[in-house]
């Protein structure tokens, strides 16, 4: 859901205990988290879209629920 500008993927933002550049990272929900919570500027404007607070919310919703779903998936062991 959340994507960087093409000039911003080679920034490096330290977060979520990595500093691997934005281009990279699959953990851009945190970065949206902390840009939104924040409203810092120099981290809401790396994206496509500027994230807001439903839109945080949303994806960590739909998150949520694939987890649970691959766990639901998963054989159980006896």
């Amino acid at each position: 859901m959340f994507s960087i500008k093409e000039k911003y993927k080679k920034k490096v933002v330290g977060f979520n205990g990595s500093a691997t550049p934005l281009g990279e990272r699959t953990d851009l929900l945190e970065l949206a988290e902390i840009a939104v919570r924040s409203n810092d500027p120099s981290l809401l404007i790396v994206f496509k879209k500027v994230p807001t607070e439903e839109d945080v919310k949303a994806e960590k919703e739909k998150q949520f629920f694939q987890e649970q779903n691959e766990n639901n998936e998963k054989p159980t062991e006896k």
